[in-house]
């Protein structure tokens, strides 16, 4: 029998692929296989998380929603950002499970890649695939989509450095959802929720 010797990278890579590979009942989709680690990484860089047993994981126990979240920030952790962006690419998330924090966590990666205007156009097309995919297309909402894009571009801009965690500690309002800054600070509920702007970007009308 021919064997393969993984790295401890390779292994708990591998392992949280798996474990969150059914979320709250929710699949993933099949595992791309660019989602893997890379085979060549220095096995000195491994990272691990302890997690309990698939009901801890889909929160079946206390039918709350929480666990699941955590999974799905724990894979993007273990992975990185290059391995977040191509499972966003390769529409690897079902939307149940991939929350607005998660949306800016992959404006954040893109940003740190790409011009952007760039960064729009992939941001958009990902958000359009996945909902698509997921038989939800009217989830796509063009004016949010665009407007938190141009908003981590200017805080992204102004940060001095530091990696995800420190932008996401320094801009808890962003991260914020239900209400989100869009609705607190920039538009009138009347303009945001329209279906003109969920169909076209849509200037800020609120008081800023």
């Amino acid at each position: 029998m021919k064997t393969h010797n993984y790295s401890r990278r390779e292994f708990v890579g591998m392992s949280a692929v798996a474990a969150g590979a059914s979320l709250a009942g929710k699949t993933l989709g099949p595992l791309p296989p660019n989602l893997l680690p890379d085979p060549k990484a220095v096995a000195e860089d491994a990272r691990a998380i302890v997690l309990g047993d698939s009901d801890a994981v889909s929160d079946m126990a206390v039918n709350a929603g929480g666990n699941p979240l955590l999974v799905l920030d724990g894979m993007k952790w273990l992975l990185g950002d290059e391995a977040l962006l191509r499972a966003f690419e390769s529409d690897g998330f079902d939307p149940s499970v991939f929350h607005h924090p998660q949306h800016v966590r992959v404006v954040w990666a893109y940003l740190g890649r790409h011009p952007v205007l760039d960064v729009l156009a992939r941001f958009a097309a990902g958000l359009r695939r996945i909902a698509t995919a997921a038989g939800k297309p009217g989830l796509y909402h063009e004016t949010i989509t665009w407007a938190y894009v141009l908003l981590v571009a200017e805080r992204r801009a102004g940060a001095a450095g530091g990696d995800w965690a420190a932008f996401a500690s320094g801009n808890p309002d962003l991260l914020a959802w239900r209400p989100s800054l869009l609705e607190t600070r920039y538009y009138r509920p009347e303009t945001l929720w329209s279906d003109r702007a969920r169909r076209l970007f849509v200037m800020p009308d609120g008081g800023v």
